[in-house]
């Protein structure tokens, strides 16, 4: 028999994870019918823009902690650490996330109709969590807005997955029924007391198997233990408040927002001083983000009818989305093409130097030029440059241009890497 959560020790925290991680090979995060459908439709428009795909999947905390692990894996070796959702999403380029989307949909479900019940109570109250963790980041701390989203949507992902690994046992522990009396704090504290492991301990491994980076972890982990000192400015601390307080909020299990008012107002005021007039406001703009965002959602209710064949329709279309994948790959790997760029609202074609020499010691080993133009399509200026060396701040500088938008610059390394290849 296991011990109870409250029985291990330190040393034994590490084989409970390993423990968990194998379990997760066969449970995972469940996304939601209209998500799927939404991605479907998204994958089959070919003029859909990435910005679209993050509406829909921001509200996914399984496609979200997924498409992170794959923007921070060695593949887009990024100096920093990728923690906002957008980002990664540019990172990857609109074909990887239209089969990644789908791939991920196939790949988990879940078992039984209590579980598929309980895991869409979660999935509500998860988007109001990352909603209002935006909000209130956006008040006392503006730069970390992105990660306090995906902090708030993942804080009780595990909630689901432990109801496939206890089973229906867990549904009286996590309030499975509705009832208003079982707070977020009671959840966390009847697991801790009576369980091997907690809803946290499951996000924790989950965490772990993506490679999350700590400012997103640490947050999520430490999310039901009440910060010790309310002044640290350290970003990991900060967001370390602002879990605890929205991890706390309690939610109403059928419209997913918060059963009171101004919730947890001397809670709000003596973590994040934030008092009771200014805090309301703030959750009021997370409910109106709320409603926007699973607002997106709305006008495909008629299309989720027959969710039968759904899982058919997604596999179509993923077949379809590796086939034109490839064909592109293949056509890339012939020839790297020129294209055209905006910096800062100026018009740069980037491309390949076909006659380079590469032993001719008057060559100076360019395998690229950037062209800058004017607005009458006159080249103002070049910049010669060796693709596996340069940065796209040096080719934007070397033309007297600088990067308004962070897309603009992630357009031009991807493009440089492929000319690199």
């Amino acid at each position: 028999m296991m011990k109870r959560r409250w029985q291990l020790t330190a040393a034994e925290i590490p084989a409970l994870y390993a423990t968990l991680d194998r379990h997760l090979d066969r449970v995972g995060l469940v996304t939601q019918p209209e998500v799927a459908v939404r991605v479907l439709e998204l994958a089959s428009d070919h003029d859909a823009q990435i910005s679209e795909y993050v509406k829909v999947i921001k509200t996914d905390a399984g496609m979200v902690g997924r498409l992170l692990k794959l923007a921070n894996s060695a593949y887009f070796a990024q100096r920093k650490a990728v923690t906002a959702l957008d980002r990664a999403c540019v990172l990857l380029g609109i074909e990887r996330l239209r089969a990644f989307s789908l791939g991920f949909y196939l790949a988990k479900s879940a078992s039984t109709d209590a579980d598929k019940a309980f895991a869409r109570r979660c999935w509500s109250q998860a988007v109001y969590r990352a909603c209002l963790a935006a909000e209130l980041a956006r008040t006392l701390c503006r730069e970390h807005v992105s990660e306090a989203f995906v902090i708030g949507l993942l804080m009780d992902a595990g909630q689901p997955i432990m109801m496939q690994l206890q089973g229906q046992a867990y549904g009286p522990i996590a309030g499975a029924e509705g009832s208003p009396a079982v707070t977020p704090p009671n959840i966390y504290k009847a697991e801790f007391q009576n369980l091997p492991y907690t809803h946290v301990d499951v996000i924790a491994a989950l965490m772990k198997r993506w490679k999350l980076p700590d400012l997103l972890c640490k947050p999520i982990e430490w999310h039901h233990t009440e910060p010790s000192d309310a002044t640290r400015t350290e970003s990991v601390h900060r967001l370390h408040r602002l879990a605890y307080y929205v991890g706390a909020v309690s939610l109403d299990a059928k419209s997913g927002l918060p059963v009171q008012t101004v919730p947890l107002s001397g809670v709000a005021e003596r973590v994040l001083g934030l008092p009771g007039d200014k805090l309301s406001p703030v959750v009021q703009r997370a409910c109106d983000e709320y409603k926007a965002s699973v607002g997106v959602f709305s006008s495909i209710a008629d299309r989720m009818a027959d969710l039968e064949n759904l899982s058919l329709r997604v596999q179509a279309q993923l077949v379809a989305v590796i086939d034109e994948s490839l064909v592109s790959s293949l056509n890339q790997h012939a020839a790297v093409m020129p294209r055209k760029f905006t910096i800062d609202g100026a018009s740069v074609e980037i491309g390949p130097t076909y006659h380079r020499r590469a032993n001719d010691p008057h060559e100076d080993g360019a395998d690229g030029v950037a062209y800058l133009f004017d607005s009458k399509g006159d080249r103002l200026a070049s910049y010669r440059f060796v693709s596996a060396a340069v940065t796209p701040d040096q080719v934007a500088d070397a033309l007297g241009l600088s990067f308004s938008r962070p897309e603009e610059r992630l357009q031009i390394e991807q493009y440089l890497r492929q000319m690199a290849a």
